[in-house]
């Protein structure tokens, strides 16, 4: 599936706040102001039709990176590049081009419509804005044909229907469908079916995922569901306190992990598979914060694997049986 250049390259980006509250560090020190380090140095490539997943607690920075990747926020260190040019000269040049080249599909897709306005409104409006048909009947025979597509039918009767006369699902594959329509290379999926019933939940993986094949769109599938990204995912970013601690196959990072993280992650998620026993992995005590981040590993504080050297040695990435670890004990 790889080809020589990739659409998408993140190089050593970070995205630091400054946060003026007191804060108590780990070494009981006070400070007034400190760099709240979101993202702290991640790498990552993206080829053509490809699927990769970013998996993580909560605060760990993985929609901070979506963000970045779509430039909804700029990196405060690092590249974000774009068939070799950096999306900063892009959005410059020319501020449409770049939102068609790049796409984002956010968690709650009820904040992400205008309450007045119908969904046939909202999408011509979208086409009209980035000059795609002709006139308005050329856009609607476009649109129809999209949401016929998508199970979203009949498209007259959709159209005409405001966000809140459609259910989670419904709205959800509509937001997918305006990404869509715009000819991305790169769509990055926010936790796109948290929100949902469980029963809507594989409808919108499907749609992701055959709409990246068939359109040969890069997309990034954030999310906390282990299951659900080892099923729509090529590859697997496993990220922790704003690094990533854990790159390789989806089915090889979730079937034989190898970072202490991973570990308790993949041994505290549930199995699609009912006769698979799992013996869940305990850890103490809470993450640390970003803005108190160890000197060392970055999950050392937690780790059941760790030694004392590991709060002092800064991890590297590293190539391990074509995967790469954070973690000098493997």
């Amino acid at each position: 599936m790889r080809e020589t250049a990739p659409v998408l390259c993140v190089e050593n980006v970070r995205k630091h706040y400054v946060s003026r509250k007191k804060h108590r560090m780990r070494d009981g020190r006070v400070v007034r102001k400190a760099a709240v380090k979101s993202v702290d140095g991640v790498s990552l490539t993206l080829f053509d039709g490809e699927i990769l997943g970013v998996i993580g607690e909560s605060g760990c920075g993985k929609s901070t990176l979506g963000r970045l990747i779509v430039r909804l926020e700029s990196p405060s260190d690092g590249k974000v590049l774009y068939r070799g040019t950096e999306a900063e000269t892009l959005y410059k040049k020319d501020k449409l081009a770049f939102r068609r080249t790049t796409q984002m599909v956010f968690q709650n897709p009820f904040e992400t419509f205008d309450p007045r306005y119908t969904i046939g409104k909202t999408l011509i409006h979208t086409l009209r804005l980035h000059r795609i048909g002709a006139d308005d009947a050329e856009r609607i025979s476009l649109i129809s044909a999209q949401l016929e597509q998508a199970g979203l039918t009949p498209a007259k009767r959709m159209l005409a229907r405001y966000p809140h006369e459609m259910s989670g699902g419904q709205l959800q594959r509509v937001s997918i469908i305006r990404s869509l329509m715009l000819g991305p290379e790169v769509i990055v999926a926010d936790e796109p079916v948290s929100m949902l019933d469980i029963s809507m939940r594989a409808d919108i993986i499907n749609l992701l995922y055959a709409s990246a094949r068939r359109e040969r769109v890069g997309l990034i599938f954030i999310s906390h569901d282990i299951s659900l990204t080892r099923y729509i995912s090529d590859f697997i970013a496993v990220m922790y306190l704003g690094n990533i601690v854990e790159y390789g196959k989806a089915s090889e990072v979730v079937g034989r992990p190898m970072h202490p993280y991973t570990k308790v992650l993949v041994s505290n998620s549930p199995s699609a598979d009912p006769l698979e026993t799992r013996q869940p992995i305990m850890i103490i005590g809470e993450p640390a914060t970003p803005i108190d981040v160890p000197e060392g590993c970055v999950f050392s504080p937690r780790c059941p694997e760790a030694v004392p050297e590991c709060a002092f040695e800064k991890q590297e990435l590293r190539g391990i049986d074509h995967r790469l670890i954070r973690c000098s004990r493997v």
